[in-house]
């Protein structure tokens, strides 16, 4: 056989397991206003308004008489912005595409230690002006949740005063990279609100798919089978193990994707029986991550964790193979690039 000939009989059968039906094409634009209405643009309200919460509180703790105010209200007000920023991390297309603003909001995953080092390299270097200016100017690593989370969790305090051989204190690094984060959450909402024609309904259409099925991706492989392991559980590559949230980040997600799957997928009239199916099987994974708890690394430390990890990676990879082929049929729209390619 021909190189040609090769090539095509390999070719042939994946050209046709994604060729579009033809049918009427849905209503680009008013698909696409709807997921703006009822899921972009609130999701992106209550991250700004939980991230302006999130400041406000460190920046009461920072003021705060007592020696060694503890730090349960500024983790809760932690949670809540990051619940919110959960809830909006599939989104990878539009406004949180510019600037780097997905990964200034969250640097992960970070098999490197970046975070960690850059966040240190921060707290010894004398700054020349204030760091609520600079902050937005300093690596990604140190400009979103990732850095936050180690100083509102980790072992030493938030304090208003350095600590050797630190030359910045706690305070002032936290509430600099919480004011970033405010405004970048502040950035999108605006952006999103006062959107007007922008990119055609049709690419806009196409790239929330393809959001969709990245995320889907993205959570089943990044955030369940890579701490799972395949021989011994790796629970250092959890997302968000020291704020001990990392299912908990899970089962939002699994929330989210569901509703941006109901809105894609609209009033649709083709074969009900696979969006039945596509939706019980959202249930199911709801389901398994219940039962796993919130803390990740206690999960994956139970004897069954790594085997539960799995299998609800298996269910959501299943739903991402099934929503692709349902949507690219409702949808009239094949996958394009995806988000993830290149990291």
């Amino acid at each position: 056989m021909s190189h040609r000939r090769f090539i095509f009989a390999l070719v042939l059968p994946l050209l046709a397991g994604t060729a579009l039906p033809t049918q009427a094409a849905p209503d680009y634009q008013n698909l696409r206003n709807t997921i703006r209405t009822e899921h972009i643009h609130p999701g992106y309200e209550t991250l700004s308004v939980g991230a302006q919460e999130l400041e406000h509180s460190i920046a009461r703790h920072c003021r705060s008489t007592e020696q060694a105010p503890d730090r349960v209200a500024v983790q809760s007000a932690f949670h809540l912005a990051y619940d919110a920023w959960q809830a909006v991390q599939h989104i990878r297309n539009g406004p949180v595409n510019v600037e780097d603003r997905h990964a200034r909001l969250q640097f992960w995953p970070d098999k490197r230690g970046i975070t960690d080092r850059h966040l240190r390299q921060l707290m010894l270097t004398e700054p020349n002006r204030p760091l609520d200016q600079s902050i937005s100017d300093m690596s990604v690593a140190v400009q979103g949740f990732p850095a936050l989370e180690r100083l509102l969790f980790g072992e030493t305090a938030l304090s208003q005063h350095a600590q050797a051989p630190e030359k910045i204190n706690r305070c002032s690094a936290a509430h600099a990279i919480a004011d970033n984060i405010a405004r970048i959450a502040r950035t999108l909402f605006d952006e999103t609100r006062n959107a007007t024609a922008g990119t055609d309904a049709r690419t806009e259409t196409r790239d929330l798919f393809n959001d969709l099925v990245t995320a889907l991706k993205f959570v089943s492989t990044i955030k369940l089978q890579d701490p799972a392991g395949s021989e011994r559980a790796r629970p250092f590559l959890l997302e968000n193990a020291i704020s001990q949230r990392s299912v908990r980040n899970v089962e939002i997600n699994i929330r989210a994707m569901r509703a941006l799957y109901q809105l894609l997928y609209g009033n649709a009239d083709t074969d009900a029986n696979t969006h039945t199916l596509i939706v019980s099987q959202f249930d199911v994974a709801l389901n398994e991550v219940r039962a796993l708890g919130e803390n990740g690394v206690e999960a994956l430390g139970q004897e069954l964790g790594p085997v539960r990890f799995r299998s609800l990676a298996a269910t959501l990879e299943s739903l991402r193979e099934l929503i692709a082929e349902d949507l690219t049929t409702v949808l009239g729209l094949s996958l394009g690039f995806n988000a993830l390619d290149g990291d």
